[in-house]
């Protein structure tokens, strides 16, 4: 019997603030979502980069990939905070754009960042989706906790979470709340 064919999509979504500055350059972030989509446990196929007048000496880019199983996009913005946001959807069985979580913020170094993860469409069974906010936080933990971060966990409804994290060393808890709208009285904090 064929391997059963899972429909629903794994989507993760990071926004990172001042990030590594010297990554915000085509050839470097190119290399970081190979190796992103690569650890995902997916490939890219085909991708098409746009760079933009940012106003400052490094340009902001809009980079998009088809993967082998879905999408991945990203978009910089050097002028607000040295702004990264990537987007990683995955579906099927084998990959799972939670894998690449840890190399990415070990790559881009924020000194704050949101992390969302949806679970979208119709699951059929067969696929990885953390079954709770303690296991969710357990595998996120480990993922990240390679720096001195401080991580909140908040269910969005079920199989669905956000995650914000920061160096409280780089920035004030109450910077992060503006600039990801976040209300931290409502998370759990590992």
């Amino acid at each position: 019997m064929g391997h059963k064919y899972n429909p629903v999509e794994k989507v993760l979504i990071l926004s990172f603030r001042q990030c590594d500055p010297t990554k915000f350059n085509i050839k470097s972030i190119e290399k970081i979502i190979q190796r992103a989509v690569t650890l995902s446990g997916s490939k890219i196929v085909a991708s098409i980069h746009m760079p933009f007048d940012s106003g400052t000496e490094r340009p902001g880019l809009s980079l998009v990939h088809i993967l082998s199983e879905s999408h991945s996009g990203i978009h910089t913005s050097p002028e607000h905070h040295n702004y990264f946001s990537i987007h990683i959807s995955t579906c099927g069985n084998k990959a799972h754009p939670f894998r690449a979580v840890g190399y990415l913020v070990r790559e881009f170094n924020p000194d704050a960042g949101d992390i969302r993860y949806l679970k979208v469409g119709m699951d059929l069974g067969g696929s990885y989706h953390p079954k709770s906010l303690k296991s969710l936080i357990q595998r996120y933990y480990r993922l990240l906790n390679k720096g001195a971060y401080d991580f909140f966990c908040r269910e969005l409804e079920p199989g669905n979470y956000r995650i914000s994290f920061l160096d409280q060393s780089r920035v004030k808890k109450s910077r992060v709340s503006k600039a990801f709208g976040i209300n931290f009285q409502e998370y759990v904090q590992l």
